[in-house]
């Protein structure tokens, strides 16, 4: 007996700004593997799908997002600290981006391809954010080629306060990582 297995996983995060105003965003996360066998008169098949669509509405209530941030950035053997109520700049226009109201999207890409060239995700010294885990020295490992999705939903997003609960920690432990970085949120509550 054979099994193959086959995994699609396709990942949508679109956030048109249209002014600073107005950012919406549309999420599609879609996982389908096909388990197949082999058998003596055919081949049995099951598909085995989940999806989760969501269309997030601008503004300043909770599952709302009326700021959003990415960049492409490298670490090589260090880390970085993100200070989600501001350092963040807007590739827009310039100006700062704070979520101070709270995250409700996070997304993050480890584009690398060698073995070992992991990215860590938390742990920071200070006032780590950890509305993506449960507690502030947990930390994500997002190994080369993979990502991390978090959506807070739309009842309990997670406040990113100054100076309490702001700092996003994100470490490559050794070689140099090249990483895709998203994300949404609300700049007041």
């Amino acid at each position: 007996m054979k099994r193959f297995v086959r995994v699609l996983i396709g990942f949508l995060l679109t956030a048109p700004v249209m002014a600073l105003a107005t950012v919406t965003a549309d999420m599609n996360v879609d996982i389908r593997v096909t388990e197949s066998q082999v058998k003596d008169l055919g081949t049995a098949r099951i598909n085995h799908v989940w999806g989760s669509v969501k269309h997030l509405l601008s503004g300043t209530t909770l599952g709302k997002i009326d700021r959003v941030w990415s960049d492409q950035r490298a670490l090589a053997s260090t880390s970085e600290t993100l200070d989600l109520s501001g350092s963040l700049t807007s590739e827009l226009d310039g100006s700062t981006v704070s979520f101070d109201g709270g995250v409700v999207v996070i997304v993050i890409e480890n584009t690398a391809t060698g073995t070992g060239l992991n990215l860590a995700v938390g742990g920071a010294a200070a006032t780590q954010f950890v509305g993506y885990v449960g507690d502030a020295t947990d930390i994500v490992v997002i190994p080369p080629g993979g990502f991390m999705i978090w959506y807070a939903g739309n009842v309990d997003d997670r406040t990113a306060g100054n100076g309490v609960a702001d700092s996003l920690k994100i470490n490559s432990a050794s070689g140099t990582v090249i990483f895709n970085i998203l994300i949404a949120g609300r700049s007041t509550s």
